[in-house]
């Protein structure tokens, strides 16, 4: 099946979506940040990227999140290691579209580049048919 790598800083979320792509036949590589999952993204060249969209450490949103990884992954300069990243499928997932002033959230995450978005609570069977369709389109 496909190598899919999840950025997820919340650690019962980033398990709960592990171990359902894997038990769906995937190999599955978690990373807590934007940062350590470009590093990855390098190292491994998964085939589906699933992101999430906020970030906090001790409490605090930092700036290490996944807009910003979606900016570097769609833009991943002139570089021809990183050609490839432009065309890797990403789902965007954020528990931030609930908030006030956030309605148009998901849609601007795919404005942005991520092929597909989710509020959270994440329903695993969607999640499960997008990765499916992403994986096979």
């Amino acid at each position: 099946m496909a190598r899919i790598l999840i950025m997820e800083d919340d650690e019962d979320q980033a398990f709960l979506l592990s171990e359902f792509l894997s038990g769906e036949g995937h190999t599955v590589s978690t990373s807590a940040s934007g940062q350590e999952a470009l590093d990855k993204l390098e190292d491994e060249k998964p085939d589906l990227l699933i992101t999430d969209v906020f970030v906090r450490k001790g409490g605090t949103m930092v700036p290490d999140g996944g807009l910003l990884l979606i900016s570097r992954v769609r833009f991943p300069g002139n570089t021809a290691e990183r050609a490839w990243m432009r065309k890797l499928p990403i789902i965007a997932i954020t528990g931030g579209a609930s908030y006030p002033g956030q309605a148009n959230l998901l849609t601007t995450l795919e404005d942005m580049g991520a092929n597909r978005s989710f509020r959270k609570p994440i329903d695993l069977k969607e999640l499960g048919s997008a990765v499916r369709e992403l994986l096979h389109s």
